[in-house]
């Protein structure tokens, strides 16, 4: 017919028995993909990010016509078990913040604080919650970030994805009380899985000068 050389995008999608919650692993399959007699075991690898997103279980070779293959998806805990075998002294999954301010802020003005999410090891880590608390004496400025949601005196922050030794900053802009103390300390705080060997470094206080 016309359309026999038409060749389709293979399409991605939860497997029907995959896991619900998002924090567990389960199985991804992907339509009108053909695979290679031993694909099983095999990296199943994001094209453009290079990040490893499951294990290949099954799957048509290609002499069939309708292919398919079927991946195990991996998470950060399920990831780090297969790593903590091959390197069991390794860090697997290590985020850590850090914050820095401008030397003076003026009482009645707006200021803003950075905070760096930085990843070590040898994963991303996608959907990264990152927490601001703001002490008395200052209130969260109108911005137009996308990623916080404020309510009171906390923003709660979700990166889309850090990755091993590409830093993640994410500016707040703060309002300084006119009566504000000499100094504010600004919380800030990434939450980590439990692959993390030094958990310590995932919060950070930022101390905010005013006069």
């Amino acid at each position: 017919g016309p359309n026999a050389d038409r060749v389709t995008e293979p399409v991605t999608e939860p497997a029907a028995n995959a896991a619900a919650a998002a924090d567990r692993p389960g199985r991804m399959a992907t339509h009108n993909c053909h695979q290679f007699r031993g694909n099983s075991g095999g990296p199943w690898v994001h094209r453009t990010t290079g990040d490893l997103l499951g294990v290949l279980s099954a799957g048509r070779d290609d002499r069939e016509s309708n292919g398919y293959s079927v991946a195990n998806a991996l998470n950060a805990e399920s990831y780090g078990a297969i790593v903590r075998k091959a390197d069991p002294h390794g860090v697997y999954d290590a985020l850590s913040v850090r914050g820095s301010a401008p030397r003076v802020a003026r009482r009645g003005t707006v200021a803003t604080v950075t905070a760096t999410v930085t990843m070590r090891g040898l994963m991303a880590a996608a959907q990264v919650p990152v927490s601001v608390t703001l002490p008395r004496g200052a209130t969260f400025a109108p911005s137009r970030s996308r990623v916080c949601r404020i309510t009171g005196g906390r923003a709660t922050c979700t990166l889309a994805a850090v990755r091993p030794n590409r830093p993640v900053r994410i500016p707040i802009m703060i309002r300084v009380a006119r009566n504000a103390p000499a100094t504010l300390p600004v919380t800030v705080k990434v939450t980590s899985t439990s692959l993390d060997q030094n958990q310590r470094d995932n919060t950070a206080v930022i101390n905010v000068w005013t006069r």
